[in-house]
């Protein structure tokens, strides 16, 4: 393996959506902190392994939480071009079609009108759009609803490749994020293949958009590092599946679900008597695990 010294002079951080981006030959070159982590007294396996690669990313947070929050921010405002209204005109039209949405498809969302304050853009489309829900499920159902707004209000509607790509990479990004939900601990090697490369196809797009959006002097997909660390998640994906091997789910390193349980006796401490809260919540706590159970 090259040394540090043979490293080409630039590097590319942001070198998004491809398959064998020049960084990652220079993974594990130089240590990744100068003093180890106590959490590494744990056992793994440490030949197989380096060690910084006991720590993995959270696709949750990578996603959900960052940049699917940013990128269906900036694409729903940039869709939005579409509509010939004022703002407030335009989101109350796109409430609507959320709220039809969610009807049909029996969904209860967090937040029920769509709003420029929401998306961050009250004081006028000059600022960069930002996402100002706290719920990853939120963006889930924002995806969905926006793929399925785009295929009735914008392919066939226009021939403007910006508008064409926000439609193209919020199909690709569910194809991702959805495809892995529905898979299992290991997925098969074509299977991981064709995930992975419906991950990468996405955020090729998020860079064109970003690109084009700056050419238009507009603030739109912001380039963030968490756009970084969901590439690695994709590529672990595509080489374990090139490698013909049975691929691990990305999702087994999230703490989505451990998140979600730490809500619930959270929720229970507020609803139980203040003099005796730790009794009643481990008795409240301990029913609701056991008819779960049942």
């Amino acid at each position: 393996m090259a040394g540090k010294e043979d490293w080409p002079e630039s590097i590319l951080y942001e070198e998004l959506g491809n398959s064998d981006p020049a960084w990652r030959r220079t993974q594990g070159l130089v240590p990744a902190f100068s003093e180890a982590s106590s959490l590494l007294g744990i056992p793994y396996d440490s030949i197989n392994t380096a060690s910084e690669a006991v720590f993995r990313f959270d696709v949750f947070h990578n996603y959900h939480l960052g940049v699917g929050k940013n990128y269906i921010s900036s694409a729903v405002v940039m869709v939005m071009e579409l509509i010939p209204t004022s703002i407030e005109q335009a989101f109350q039209q796109l409430t609507a079609d959320f709220q039809a949405y969610c009807k049909r498809m029996k969904e209860s969302p967090y937040h029920k009108r769509l709003t420029a304050v929401l998306f961050g853009v009250h004081t006028g489309f000059q600022e960069c759009p930002d996402g100002g829900w706290s719920k990853g499920d939120f963006t889930r159902l924002l995806h969905l609803w926006f793929a399925d707004y785009c295929s009735r209000e914008v392919i066939g509607k226009t021939q403007e490749p910006v508008y064409l790509m926000c439609a193209e990479a919020t199909a690709k990004i569910n194809e991702f994020i959805g495809g892995l939900y529905h898979e299992g601990i290991f997925i098969k090697p074509e299977r991981a293949q064709s995930l992975a490369e419906s991950g990468l196809s996405f955020l090729q797009l998020y860079l064109k958009l970003a690109r084009c959006c700056f050419e238009r002097r507009q603030k739109r997909f912001p380039i963030m590092p968490k756009c970084h660390y969901l590439h690695h998640q994709m590529l672990d994906v595509l080489e374990q599946g090139r490698a013909g091997k049975l691929a691990v789910n990305c999702l087994v390193y999230s703490c989505q679900m451990q998140e979600d349980f730490v809500g619930r006796p959270s929720r229970l401490a507020r609803r139980v008597s203040s003099r005796t809260t730790a009794m009643r919540v481990i008795q409240r706590l301990f029913l609701s695990i056991r008819s779960l159970g049942d």
